[in-house]
This record gives C-alpha cells, sequence and structure tokens, in this order.
C-alpha cells in the first residue's frame, strides 16, 4: 500500500486537487479532501521539524470529531515518506490516489 501511495505522490505532484461544484456534495471527495488536508498539514510540521508524536496531537486538535481516527494514520504514512518527497506536497498526490480507491 506504501509503495502504491509514494508511487501515485510522484505521478500525479503536478496535479492540482481542484474541486468541482457538483463533488462538493460527494461524501468520497469531501473525504479525501479532509485525508489530503491532514497529509499536507503532516507533511508542512515534519518539514518544520516537528516529531511524528507532537504531530499526531496537534494535527488531531484541529480535526472534527469523523476525521479523528484517521489522524495517527495519515501522519504515520507521512513519516515513512522520504524527506525529499515533502517538498512535493503529498497532499494533492493524497488526494488523487484517494479518489481512484
Amino acid at each position: 500500500m506504501r509503495s502504491l501511495l509514494t508511487i501515485a505522490l510522484i505521478c500525479s505532484a503536478p496535479f492540482a486537487w481542484a474541486e468541482d461544484a457538483t463533488d462538493a456534495d460527494d461524501p468520497k471527495v469531501v473525504s479525501c479532501q479532509a485525508q489530503a488536508s491532514i497529509v499536507t498539514q503532516a507533511a508542512s510540521l515534519r518539514s518544520e521539524g516537528k516529531r511524528e508524536r507532537k504531530v499526531k496531537r496537534l494535527v488531531t486538535e484541529e480535526m472534527d470529531e469523523a476525521m479523528k481516527p484517521a489522524v495517527p494514520l495519515l501522519v504515520g504514512w507521512v513519516y515513512t515518506l522520504p524527506k525529499g518527497d515533502l517538498d512535493k506536497d503529498p497532499g494533492p498526490a493524497y488526494y488523487e490516489a484517494c479518489l481512484t480507491q
């Protein structure tokens, strides 16, 4: 799974995660956007040198209840990425991979 997401990250990095007006009501789109937001925030905090445990706490504090269970998994995944991939903003790539699931 990690290698699939890493490949998706590399292949889809140039794509922006644009939202279509009709997609705003699609639960999958909303969920993928929320997850991608967590990934982006975690990558940014990791780039700043924050430790994984602290990032999990910080991101969890800001999430609504429905997304809180996903935070440890997504932050943990971000910490498995090579540091060089953080510069490419893995959030949009994660969003694209999420939509294809």
